[in-house]
């Protein structure tokens, strides 16, 4: 049985969600024994790690718009005439126009659709409307349709009547992280606790304004950790922001989330972001944008904001000891839902278990 991953940046995780789900559901798959191709955009970075799974290295345009498109249009067109594989793995919807192809040289199509895309606000009216387009197209023409979230399972059901499988994403405490805190502690100025911390891609969605404004406006005395692939030169000179650019080391980045005092989630329209499951895995209270996706993982235990107003209200509340945390339950329930519901064995059996049902009879 012979799979490709098609839509992410590649392998290893660089970059986001999608990427972390390739390296983890690839490595998992071959692990057992299956053949797995995973489509990566030509990054030198990239090409220097070994990683026990097959890679394609596809050359993409370089413009932010069309590089995921023909990163993914290409690379379909690579596995049909070349891979050839059973089934293809769609991370997002940049393929979507190409699945009649692939499904008329007998290859089976599984489409995970991520957030709702066609609401990010990175895109301008033709981008949006582009995406609502692939939308459509992807979830009438998939085999079956993957939801990383019951949000999004409820709204692929409410507009297009097509009834998703629900498999979300998982999270783990990377091994040796705690030997990076020293250095990590030193090259950020920060000390264990003294610190607040985002996580993410500068883009509108993620909300990035309001919770430096919010945490500006609170007049908090911890510093404020900003691990992003840029910063507006507004905030750059800022004392009590603390700004180093994108961080890819997974050791470096949890033994960062691990010892802060608090994280701030401002993903809105994504579905089950592995950001946020990485921060529960740190056992850290989390503020967080108050929309479905963030609510169906925290549930009662986010502390949740919608305005830098909110955000700063809720920081100060926060730093007096008096927004009602429990703080001992609130790590009871992170246990729980990462052993039982964001586990990755779980979600690369759930991934394994749909690719054997399509596969049987081939």
């Amino acid at each position: 049985m012979k799979i490709a991953i098609i839509g992410s940046r590649g392998i290893p995780a660089r970059y986001g969600g999608w990427e972390v789900c390739a390296e983890k559901l690839s490595i998992w798959l071959v692990e057992k024994g299956l053949d797995v191709t995973v489509y990566a955009i030509d990054d030198p970075a990239l090409k220097e790690v070994a990683i026990p799974v097959k890679r394609v290295f596809i050359k993409a345009f370089k413009s932010t718009v069309l590089e995921k498109l023909s990163l993914s249009t290409k690379s379909i067109l690579h596995a049909v005439f070349k891979c050839k594989p059973d089934v293809v793995l769609l991370l997002g919807l940049t393929g979507a126009h190409l699945i009649w192809l692939l499904k008329l040289f007998g290859i089976k199509v599984i489409l995970n659709t991520d957030g709702l895309e066609c609401r990010r606000d990175k895109y301008y009216a033709l981008g949006r409307t582009l995406s609502k387009a692939l939308e459509f197209v992807g979830i009438k023409q998939a085999d079956e349709v993957v939801a990383d979230s019951e949000a999004i399972g409820r709204y692929l059901y409410r507009t297009y009547r097509r009834k998703a499988i629900y498999i979300p994403y998982g999270a783990e405490v990377p091994k040796d992280f705690e030997k990076e805190w020293k250095s990590v502690k030193r090259a950020f100025g920060v000390e264990k606790g003294s610190y607040y911390i985002i996580v993410g891609r500068y883009v509108p969605e993620n909300n990035f304004q309001k919770m430096i404004d919010g945490y500006l406006e609170s007049g908090s005395q911890h510093k404020l950790v900003v691990v992003a692939d840029k910063l507006p030169s507004s905030y750059l000179n800022n004392e009590r922001l603390v700004y180093k650019g994108p961080i890819y080391e997974r050791n470096r980045l949890f033994a960062l989330r691990k010892n802060a005092a608090a994280y701030f989630h401002g993903h809105s329209v994504g579905g089950t972001n592995p950001s946020l499951l990485e921060a529960i895995a740190a056992f850290n209270p989390i503020f967080a944008y108050d929309v479905p996706f963030n609510r169906e993982v925290l549930g009662e235990w986010g502390l949740y904001f919608n305005t830098s107003d909110g955000l700063s209200l809720l920081i100060r509340k926060y730093e007096m000891g008096t927004v009602g945390l429990d703080v001992a339950e609130m790590q009871a329930f992170y246990k729980r839902v990462l052993e039982v519901k964001y586990n990755w064995n779980k979600v690369c059996e759930a991934y394994r278990s749909l690719i054997s049902e399509m596969c049987r009879g081939l």
